[in-house]
């Protein structure tokens, strides 16, 4: 009930606000909130374009970037044209990532296999960065449904294994070459921490046993 009249109390104030002057930034964000708690997008980004064009506040591009990865989330199909739109307003490695993951499955759902797995590839890649930067940290999960948590790099590896059984001779033959590319450089590199991950999250390409045998037994 609070939260019914809260709600009701900003949406005076920001309906004056904009009576008052059309161009409020602030109210125009506001505006889109409630629009968002009523269930209506399409007419939210509006609001928050408006606002973001007017005062580009990083409050209103996170709420415009969130907004965005659900449309793509909920129908990418439908909704493909808003991808260049979200790409600029990153601004945030979390949401780098999230964008990422949520164009690999979108990719893949859409039949686009070699543009998803060049996706995940780049999540790999973010996931290494990370773990460069917070050595001895937890490792990353990724949420797979509410309440549900997995390792990102379990996560990884099952879609890459879907990738795989979806795709065809080529496209296989192609993928695998790739990640050959990628063990060479991990092993060139010499990080055991680079074996490790490719290994966790490329095991059931051609070139993981090589990695296996470049770690160090025991």
């Amino acid at each position: 009930m609070t939260s019914f009249y809260q709600k009701e109390a900003l949406g005076r104030v920001v309906q004056k606000a904009l009576e008052k002057n059309p161009d409020d930034a602030w109210a125009l964000a506001r505006q889109g909130e409630l629009l968002l708690r009523e269930g209506k997008r399409d007419e939210a980004l509006k609001s928050l374009r408006r606002s973001y064009g007017l005062l580009a506040d990083d409050g209103t591009r996170t709420l415009l970037v969130s907004t965005l990865l659900a449309a793509l989330e909920d129908d990418f199909a439908a909704n493909r044209e808003l991808v260049a739109e979200v790409e600029n307003l990153i601004d945030r490695p979390d949401q780098r990532t999230a964008f990422r993951q949520r164009m690999a499955l979108g990719l893949k759902e859409i039949g686009d296999l070699p543009a998803s797995f060049e996706f995940f590839l780049k999540i790999i890649d973010d996931g290494e960065n990370q773990s460069r930067q917070s050595v001895g940290t937890a490792p990353e999960m990724h949420e797979v449904e509410e309440g549900l948590q997995v390792r990102s790099e379990r996560w990884i590896s099952a879609q890459l294994l879907q990738l795989l059984r979806d795709a065809n001779p080529q496209q296989r033959r192609d993928m695998d070459a790739a990640v050959e590319a990628r063990l060479e450089a991990a092993i060139t590199d010499g990080s055991i921490a680079a074996l490790r991950q490719f290994n966790g999250v490329c095991g059931q390409h051609k070139p993981a046993p090589q990695a296996r045998l470049s770690l160090p037994s025991g």
